[in-house]
């Protein structure tokens, strides 16, 4: 995950890290790339989105920090954001609004900076055939619920989405939409494209209205709160589709021209991890303790900062003085969380008692691989087994002997030497005078 201390620098950003929401901070920087005239509705419309969207009931509840970047634009300093959103070759109220002609597609910010954006770029892409932009102003969607105002099922979820979990990996994540009706629309194609090389021969434009999420990606962040209803119906809205497969992407959203097409792809190795600020797991506590005499401990493990996505994480225990198989039993296993998911996991560890004098013993338990999540600052906790009091049986029947404070064992040397002395002097005695 992208950590803002990267942007704000050392201790300072860290410490924001720390003790903001949920450990990572709410809020990532989003660089609009448009030829949208500054005072057009598009313009006013994305503001207005960037403006309500940590309060949209099905966000992730990330603030996005709106930045527009313009055609003739002294180019800015890519990696000082999370997010590249790149407007989609649609014309659409692009105008002034004072009336001004449409806006012809211009990607020259984007062209003329190939370098520093492959420079920036970080771990997540986004790419989709449809101008989901324009659909997501609109509120478009294919559902009959119109009551909603937010419509999230549809292009303002599909946007949105996209965003937040584009943002929320490392580097400068890249999130481009697309139309087919003007030239050079398809702008990856474009030799100066950072794109270009890996998706060489593999796009085309296209016309459809029946998109469907695969199951496999069902369950993905990416398609949160999304059907393949949704998706569909947005007046042919899906403009440009990729042959798959593509080394590196995952389809999110198919063709319905065939399997082999998708209309959304996205870099594979984080497609399945959460949107918005990275899910932390660690243990409730850094320390636990337990009686040597007791049967089992239970550690839990616990899932902060946002409940979506399916993420897992391993465990493992370690010896210290205390030894697995004497003093406990070995743990080892994989946690999962499912999306959603927010009550605790818990660790049962068995543990051994036996009758050696050995005080207080240690073992460790820590987290490790988290998959689509990081760890918190307890991903390691020291366990104490706290010796108690052995009662052993005693020797010789009827309760001879003596047992001294706590002492796990009764010393027959002190009643033998007591004997004996008792039988010195009563036969010293008997050799005496009697005084009277």
């Amino acid at each position: 995950m992208k950590f803002l201390a990267r942007r704000r620098g050392g201790l300072v950003g860290m410490l924001l890290l720390i003790c903001g929401t949920g450990a990572f901070a709410a809020t990532i920087k989003v660089l609009w790339y448009s030829y949208a005239a500054p005072t057009s509705t598009y313009i006013s419309g994305i503001q207005d989105i960037a403006a309500n969207v940590q309060n949209y009931p099905n966000s992730s509840g990330l603030a996005w920090e709106l930045t527009f970047f313009y055609p003739g634009d002294t180019a800015p300093d890519f990696a000082a954001y999370n997010v590249l959103v790149i407007h989609s070759g649609e014309a659409f109220r692009t105008q002034a609004a004072s009336g001004g002609a449409l806006a012809m597609p211009n990607y020259s910010g984007i062209l003329n900076n190939k370098a520093a954006i492959q420079a920036a770029r970080g771990e997540r892409t986004y790419l989709s055939g449809t101008d989901g932009d324009f659909h997501a102003l609109r509120s478009d969607t294919g559902l009959t619920n119109q009551t909603d105002p937010l419509r999230w099922n549809g292009a303002l979820g599909y946007v949105v989405n996209a965003i937040n979990w584009t943002g929320s990996g490392q580097g400068l994540g890249v999130v481009s939409f697309v139309d087919r009706d003007f030239p050079g629309s398809l702008w990856w194609e474009n030799a100066n494209s950072f794109l270009h090389d890996e998706l060489a021969g593999t796009t085309s434009g296209h016309l459809e209205n029946a998109p469907s999420i695969p199951t496999v990606a069902a369950t993905f962040p990416l398609n949160y709160g999304l059907s393949s209803a949704g998706l569909s119906n947005w007046n042919n809205s899906f403009h440009g589709r990729f042959s798959m497969p593509i080394p590196g992407y995952t389809s999110i959203v198919d063709s319905a021209a065939g399997p082999q097409f998708s209309v959304t792809i996205v870099t594979s190795a984080h497609a399945d991890a959460a949107a918005g600020p990275m899910p932390l797991l660690a243990f409730a506590a850094a320390s636990y303790s337990v009686g040597e005499k007791d049967s089992a401990l239970n550690v839990e493990v616990t899932r902060t900062a946002n409940a979506r996505g399916t993420i897992s994480v391993d465990y493992a225990t370690s010896d210290s003085s205390a030894v697995a198989t004497s003093d406990y039993t070995l743990r080892t296993g994989t946690l999962i969380f499912a999306d959603g998911g927010t009550s605790a996991k818990v660790i049962t560890i068995p543990i051994t008692a036996d009758n050696v004098a050995e005080g207080n013993e240690t073992f460790s338990i820590r987290l490790m691989n988290p998959k689509g999540a990081a760890l918190g600052a307890q991903q390691q906790a020291t366990i104490t087994i706290v010796e108690e009091p052995v009662t052993n049986s005693s020797g010789g029947g009827g309760g001879g002997g003596c047992a001294v404070g706590n002492s796990r064992t009764r010393d027959s040397t002190l009643p033998l030497l007591l004997i004996a002395a008792l039988f010195v002097v009563i036969k010293r005695h008997a050799r005496s005078p009697i005084q009277l």
